[in-house]
């Protein structure tokens, strides 16, 4: 379903997220993190979320190899290839740090994508951060909690 997959998340001063497609495995890595994010959370689910099998009870930052379902890849290539793919090459793009930092390269079946920011982000790359734990059952990809 994906060919590529490259995406990293900077905050600044901290950690680096990302999550790579290598040799057709998943993994979910932190650069610079000096201390683990480990939250239990405790809320009710939406209905959707049980229905899809989407319920996230704990948000970690342990870098780990991902087993992401065929049904978590089929619902992340429908979201990218519809909501994420026509989104532009460069926001704001400086070469120093004052704010969070992004990138990505991904290649679906059909479609591609490579975008990056710095500050400046495209109007979903909160939901997109969300889609994203949820993809990887529970792994942080910044500074919100979602």
């Amino acid at each position: 379903m994906f060919k590529k997959f490259e995406f990293y998340y900077s905050s600044p001063f901290g950690p680096t997220y990302s999550l790579v497609l290598k040799n057709n495995k998943w993994y979910y890595e932190t650069d610079n993190e000096y201390e683990i994010v480990d939250i239990l959370i405790d809320m009710e689910p939406f209905i959707s979320a049980m229905k899809n099998d989407e319920i996230i009870t704990h948000i970690d930052s342990r870098p780990a190899e991902v087993n992401p379902s065929s049904h978590r890849l089929k619902r992340l290539h429908s979201y990218l290839k519809q909501y994420c793919k026509h989104w532009e090459k460069d926001y704001a793009w400086m070469k120093y740090c004052d704010g969070d930092i992004w990138e990505c390269e991904i290649e679906g079946e059909d479609f591609t994508m490579k975008s990056r920011g710095h500050v400046e982000a495209p109007g979903n790359f909160e939901t997109l951060l969300h889609k994203l734990t949820i993809f990887t059952e529970g792994k942080y990809f910044g500074p919100g909690i979602y």
